[in-house]
C-alpha cells in the first residue's frame, strides 16, 4: 500500500533518473549485467516441476506432449520444455498440479519428497 500512495512522487523520481541518464527507455537505466541476464533468460529452457500431491508425472507428461517436453536427469517430477515456453494460463498450472519454477528453486521439494497420501 505504501508504494501506491507514493506512485506519483515515483514517477517523478523515475523521470528525472531518466533525464539525468539520458535514457530514451526505462530499459536504458538496467545495468549490462542485467540486461545480458535478461537477454540469457530467453535462451534457457523452462522448468515444470509436478507437484506429484495433484497429479502424476506420467499425466503431466501427456497433457504437455505438444510442447516437447522431456524429463530433467537430475531431479525426479521435474519436466524440461523449450526456452520461452508459457505455462501461466495452462489449467494445470492454475489447479497447482504445476509448479513454473527454476530448477535450482526445485531442489528443497525433491530434498523433501512428500508422499502422495501427504494431506497439508
Amino acid at each position: 500500500m505504501y508504494v501506491l500512495k507514493r506512485k506519483v512522487e515515483l514517477k517523478a523520481a523515475l523521470a528525472r533518473k531518466m533525464l539525468d541518464a539520458k535514457a530514451t527507455d526505462h530499459e536504458d537505466l538496467l545495468s549490462e549485467s542485467v540486461r545480458l541476464n535478461s537477454a540469457l533468460q530467453g535462451r534457457l529452457p523452462r522448468y515444470v516441476r509436478v507437484n506429484t500431491l495433484k497429479c502424476t508425472l506420467e499425466e503431466a507428461e501427456k497433457l504437455l506432449q505438444r510442447q516437447k517436453v522431456k524429463r530433467d536427469a537430475h531431479i525426479d517430477n521435474l519436466l524440461v520444455l523449450p526456452p520461452g515456453t508459457d505455462l501461466h494460463a495452462h489449467p494445470l498450472v492454475k489447479s497447482g498440479g504445476l509448479v513454473l519454477q527454476g530448477k535450482g528453486s526445485c531442489m528443497p521439494a525433491h530434498a523433501l519428497a512428500p508422499e502422495p497420501s501427504f494431506k497439508r
